[in-house]
């Protein structure tokens, strides 16, 4: 139960760390490096990096899936699966034998 607070926790303060926008650091243009110097209409220019595909809050979900167990329990009820496939695979081939 401790264990499951304390990635709920973990998880909560994520969010709230990733969805904050810091303000600069208070760097000034001298130190900044040419990239950073380039006119804006330049920068823009330039084709833009693609955002990654998943979101903060499915990263959370995901600890907190973890942390309950859903995950486990989806990967056992795979492995369960397959199993139960092969396992059915195979007993038609002996029954295709046996005839």
């Amino acid at each position: 139960m401790k264990t499951l607070r304390m990635l709920i926790c973990f998880a909560a303060s994520c969010l709230l760390l990733y969805s904050c926008d810091f303000p600069d650091s208070g760097k000034s243009k001298k130190s900044q490096s040419p990239s950073q110097q380039q006119p804006k209409a330049v920068r823009q220019q330039q084709p833009q990096q693609k955002s990654p595909a998943r979101s903060v809050g499915d990263d959370v979900n995901s600890v907190v899936n973890y942390g309950i167990g859903a995950t486990q329990m989806k990967v056992k009820k795979n492995a369960q699966n397959r199993i139960q496939k092969i396992n059915q695979k195979k007993n038609q081939e002996l029954e295709d034998a046996l005839k």
